[in-house]
């Protein structure tokens, strides 16, 4: 990634902003779902073609309402008014991306003034002198910008993101420039000890998004909302973080208190009242993976077990170690600890 394309990412319009987070937004949403569907109607490809439609109809409808897009005021407004004038074009475009097998820039097609969303060819220059200029005067980004791929708008948008949770030493020393509600600071315990550490809210982007070496699996607590399904997630997570334990531990088990502290945006913005785990994944923060509570109520059996841990672990950790480790973990565990026996206790409330 170069300085110059740093430059311009920084200085782009909501507009641009607006169009690059939705194509990088179906691009992780609908490109996976019109993948598995495709499989399931391989033996016929016509027959499919009228759930692509409605699939894509569907999610290019929804786009705006992305985290993404939804965090920045002005982005929405571009993004509404993107599928006011344009939403035609770019169904259409993804249609026809959903329903081939070539790799395209979308960021290019759905963005710049050679793309086929604004009068382009969708090769690398209009198709005239006078389509180009209506073509550049439409588009959302520059050409320089629109040709990147979603991978680099990916760690572009992530070094912004990292950009905007990093504070002064000296602030937060002082106190000063805090954006958000946090506890005291809880000294991290060495990762061979097997324990579930304590965050507060001015340790958890140091430590679960600034280390891109590690996975980090955070428990967001309601204790007094919830006592007993937080009892019930703290046996499960002890469990998981005694298995995973090492001095050379690529991953780490975590507990932030939401009811004393405040997660910094964006990464907070999966975070609402109840209480939830995400595993924030190395060398993939920007895409958390949530584990689903297993119910709503507050009892034990609501409580993720240790099978649903390991197993999310081992799919979706992003450290070859934490991979490697959660697997043989699991194999090992006996059946009633993996359904979740330890989820139970003799607590008190």
């Amino acid at each position: 990634m170069t300085d110059a394309a740093r430059a311009l990412f920084a200085a782009r319009t909501p507009s641009c902003a607006a169009c690059q987070r939705m194509v990088c937004h179906l691009d992780d949403v609908l490109l996976p779902r019109s993948f598995e569907e495709r499989a399931k109607t391989r033996s016929s490809p016509s027959s499919g073609y009228g759930r692509f439609d409605a699939m894509v109809e569907e999610e290019v409808s929804a786009s705006c309402s992305a985290s993404s897009i939804q965090l920045s005021r002005d982005a929405r407004k571009e993004c509404e008014r993107l599928l006011e004038t344009r939403e035609e074009e770019i169904v259409r475009l993804w249609f026809d991306r959903v329903t081939q097998d070539d790799e395209w820039n979308m960021n290019w097609l759905a963005c710049s003034s050679g793309g086929a969303a604004f009068g382009g060819s969708g090769g690398d220059a209009p198709n005239s002198a006078r389509a180009a200029a209506a073509a550049a005067a439409a588009a959302p980004c520059p050409d320089a910008l629109a040709s990147l791929g979603v991978p680099a708008l990916d760690q572009l948008e992530q070094e912004r993101k990292l950009d905007r949770l990093r504070q002064p030493a000296s602030a937060r020393a002082s106190g000063e420039g805090m954006k958000y509600q946090s506890e005291p600071s809880v000294p991290a315990t060495g990762r061979e000890l097997g324990e579930v550490q304590a965050l507060a809210g001015m340790d958890f982007a140091p430590r679960c998004v600034f280390d891109d070496a590690s996975d980090a699996l955070v428990y967001f607590a309601s204790p007094s909302e919830s006592p007993r399904l937080h009892a019930a997630v703290l046996r499960t997570l002890g469990q998981v973080a005694t298995l995973m334990r090492g001095a050379d531990a690529a991953a780490f088990v975590a507990t932030l208190d939401t009811e004393r502290n405040e997660v910094p945006h964006p990464y907070g913005a999966h975070v609402g009242g109840n209480p939830t785990v995400i595993l924030y994944p190395a060398g993939g923060k920007a895409a958390p993976r949530l584990l689903p509570m297993r119910g709503t109520e507050d009892e034990e059996e609501s409580a993720p077990t240790l099978g649903d841990v390991l197993a999310l672990l081992h799919r979706r950790g992003g450290a070859a170690w934490t991979r490697e480790r959660a697997g043989e973990a699991f194999v090992n565990a006996e059946q009633e600890a993996l359904e979740g026996g330890a989820r139970h206790g003799d607590d008190e409330f």
